[in-house]
């Protein structure tokens, strides 16, 4: 049985060549403006609407989409909230059937911009167009590549996750440092805003679908339909990692919640229960949300929860233990044949445990050889599912890691890195251009396995169904 793919509103947006601009400006320092020029400097056809202005950038100016002699797949509308009713009915006669609305003034100012938001819902309805926002940032495709925004983002690297948010932060600046200080390769990006319309199932159903996204990492700060929401994550999560964070779990944060996107925050035990049994992934801040977006993006999760610690401090080899026993993992007992080979390397017989402590005699033979051959034979070790290295980097004992860098390239099981040290953005840019992922510390790798761990299960059980 053939089962065709189904259709999105987001096919339609994303794939847009003909997009007006309502609120198009010939000022430089007005998004109307960079909005235009992001879209010129892309190849799109745009048609700048404004009854004010001749042109921009030697662009013909519109008063009204209703002027434009040509079909238009997509209006992108940045006036000022009195004035979107009249835009709306004038898409409706042109026939577009999508609009993003990045203009701000709605359900977040309050109950005169809930009641035009209410209005402007139902008059959507009526024309029957599609709407992302409004209060949005827009959206970002980095393989076709396509950045619908006032904010030029074609500096970003491409890669397989993709990400939504209810937040322009997450779609501006912040997403620029998880890609490109954190080597995290993106997708596509979808700022959802007040969700007037496109919502978070619209997001899963459109994602699950795309062959070029591996990663979903989403942004929540409220969801409208709990039983919608389940149902959707849990088709998308039998297919690939959903990493969620939501805000407005407190009731102080409720109401900015309110205030920030006009959404109602829900109960956070239904909102955890609904993710849980969805096999989704909940973190609780930005840093764990990157973290976990990181390690799905470069590993897949490991096939059990037995994990080798190597390191060159006891210390820091401790306090990942402890958190990896807080998140469901267990330290692997090592094979009698790996320990015999680690012999010849280490030969203080305390010290191949596991965790695995190079120090001192990795100094003699060389800290990149000793590396490297430990995580070769952990590696080969069937009671080993994972291996996290805890590497320094200090000006006295300084190593070139290309041999650690090809041992790990060639294992079939999750390797993971922190890097310590003096100078250690050059050895993590290294790592990571080689596809391996580094952190700082192991503990926070510990934090990541184990949701990679939890996801696992979630996976073969639903199988097992």
């Amino acid at each position: 049985m053939i089962v065709l793919k189904q259709e999105s509103p987001f096919d339609e947006i994303f794939a847009a060549q003909n997009i007006a601009i309502i609120g198009a400006s010939n000022n430089p320092t007005k998004l109307g403006f960079s909005l235009v020029r992001n879209l010129l400097a892309q190849g799109k056809t745009v048609f700048p609407i404004n009854p004010n202005i001749k042109d921009v950038l030697k662009i013909e100016a519109y008063p009204s989409v209703t002027a434009v002699p040509e079909p238009i797949s997509l209006a992108v509308i940045i006036i000022s909230p009195q004035q979107i009713l009249k835009a709306i009915e004038e898409c409706g006669a042109k026939g577009i059937k999508y609009v993003l609305i990045v203009s701000e003034g709605f359900r977040e100012t309050g109950a005169e911009g809930a009641l035009l938001q209410d209005q402007l819902k139902n008059l959507l309805a009526e024309y029957n167009i599609r709407a992302l926002g409004p209060n949005t940032m827009g959206i970002y495709d980095t393989s076709a590549p396509l950045f619908l925004s006032f904010i030029d983002m074609r500096l970003l690297k491409a890669g397989s996750v993709s990400i939504s948010s209810q937040t322009g932060i997450l779609a501006g600046a912040l997403l620029q440092y998880i890609n490109l200080t954190k080597h995290i390769g993106i997708n596509k990006v979808i700022d959802l805003g007040n969700k007037i319309d496109l919502d978070h199932v619209d997001v899963l159903d459109y994602l699950r679908e795309d062959t070029k996204t591996t990663v979903i990492g989403m942004h929540m700060e409220g969801i409208a339909d709990g039983q919608k929401l389940a149902e959707a994550l849990k088709k998308t999560t039998l297919q690939k990692p959903v990493i969620i964070l939501k805000g407005g779990v407190m009731e102080e944060t409720k109401r900015v919640v309110a205030s920030h996107t006009g959404s109602i925050a829900g109960d956070a035990k239904i909102f955890d229960s609904i993710v849980k049994n969805a096999g989704a992934i909940r973190v609780n801040d930005f840093e764990e949300f990157i973290d976990v977006i990181k390690g799905f993006a470069y590993m897949h999760p490991p096939e059990g929860n037995r994990i080798a610690i190597i390191t060159g401090s006891g210390g820091a080899g401790v306090v990942t233990i402890d958190n990896l026993l807080q998140n469901g993992l267990t330290l692997a007992k090592l094979s009698p044949e790996t320990i015999e080979t680690l012999q010849n390397y280490i030969p203080e017989p305390g010290k191949i445990l596991n965790p695995i402590d190079i120090w001192p005699s990795a100094i003699q033979q060389g800290l990149n050889i000793v590396y490297g051959q430990t995580i070769s034979l952990l590696d080969a070790d069937p009671n080993v599912d994972a291996t996290i290295a805890l590497l320094f980097r200090v000006e006295d004992f300084k190593y070139d890691p290309k041999v650690v860098i090809k041992a790990a390239k060639t294992c079939t099981k999750p390797v993971f890195f922190a890097i310590q040290g003096h100078a250690c953005t050059q050895m993590r840019d290294q790592f990571e251009s080689n596809g391996l992922p580094t952190y700082s510390f192991g503990e926070r790798i510990a934090r990541v396995l184990g949701h990679m761990w939890t996801y696992r299960k979630f996976q073969v059980s639903s199988k097992n169904l």
